[in-house]
């Protein structure tokens, strides 16, 4: 589960899914390209604080669940 979201995150910092709805013009509608997969343009632009939080947060989850030794 832990893999999942760090990659999940990673992988929506180097791409992302953008809607594009095309231009407007005075005697009508220009078709865009619509939702499309976009390398250039993340999904999520800085990741420092949600890789942070979520890895504080396994951490704990972790040490809370883990198994206790007597």
């Amino acid at each position: 589960m832990a893999l999942v979201a760090f990659g999940a995150i990673i992988f929506f910092h180097y791409c992302g899914f953008h809607y594009d709805p095309g231009v407007h013009y005075l005697n009508g509608v220009t078709p865009g390209r619509g939702l499309y997969f976009s390398t250039t343009e993340p999904a999520i632009d800085d990741v420092r604080m949600l890789l942070f939080a979520l890895a504080v947060f396994y951490a704990g989850l972790f040490f809370i669940l883990g198994n206790k030794k007597d």
